[in-house]
């Protein structure tokens, strides 16, 4: 038996049945269909939109430069080497390493009794370079602290750096 409160919905669904909206379902042809023409869309509209690698460097203001051949850097790289060896180097990265490395040692009025390396009449324009670079690797005629220098403590080229700002500091 229906409570009058079911009656009313029961008369309200004849009045107004509700609503069937219908149920999107895409076959499986359908949906690999459309999967396909976006794909040949996209493939046609890349293609279509390829500029050639010297329209992009056109537009980006780029000049390429011609890259070198595993000989060229190998003899560029060989030559910077011998040029560090033969005792060239930087004043400015010797400064800073002469300062790190020497200064406490070697500057006016020190209590080490260690010669002052700047000026025309300093001790290092006795020796060469080569004979300045033994003399630190090897610790003789160099008092401890800090002694023998050696390759891992100070490398070759901060040493050729140290031996250029002593030269300039000389003149």
């Amino acid at each position: 038996m229906l409570t009058p409160n079911l009656r009313s919905r029961a008369r309200a669904l004849k009045v107004n049945p509700p609503v069937a909206r219908p149920r999107y379902c895409a076959s499986m042809r359908t949906r690999l269909t459309f999967l396909i023409a976006t794909l040949g869309i996209a493939v046609v509209a890349v293609a279509c939109g390829r500029a050639s690698q010297a329209d992009i460097d056109s537009a980006l203001g780029i000049t390429p430069t011609v890259t070198l051949s595993a000989e060229q850097i190998a003899s560029a790289t060989s030559g910077a080497g011998t040029a560090q060896a033969a005792g060239t180097g930087d004043v400015a990265q010797g400064r800073v390493q002469y300062q790190l490395r020497c200064l406490n040692c070697h500057r006016p009025n020190n209590t080490f009794n260690a010669p002052v390396l700047s000026g025309p009449d300093n001790a290092a324009t006795q020796y060469t370079d080569e004979e300045l670079a033994t003399l630190v690797r090897t610790g003789k005629g160099h008092s401890t602290p800090p002694g023998p220098l050696t390759e891992v403590t100070i490398s070759d080229s901060q040493l050729n750096n140290i031996i250029a700002f002593i030269r300039d500091q000389s003149k």
